[in-house]
């Protein structure tokens, strides 16, 4: 996965995820540090849902 180093550990990965860091941020919760205007830090996950009751 090219954007693996962006990952925190326990994130939901999705194996089929073509469209990268979008659809992590959009599955996992996460707080973050901001890096300049727009780019972020993720530094550890908060809860969220139970994804696999709706494979």
């Amino acid at each position: 996965m090219a954007f693996g180093r962006y990952l925190l550990s326990g994130m939901h990965v999705w194996p089929d995820n073509q469209l990268g860091l979008a659809v992590q941020e959009a599955t996992n919760g996460c707080d973050f540090d901001r890096k300049e205007y727009i780019h972020e830090h993720w530094t550890k996950l908060t809860d969220h849902p139970n994804w696999e009751q709706y494979q």
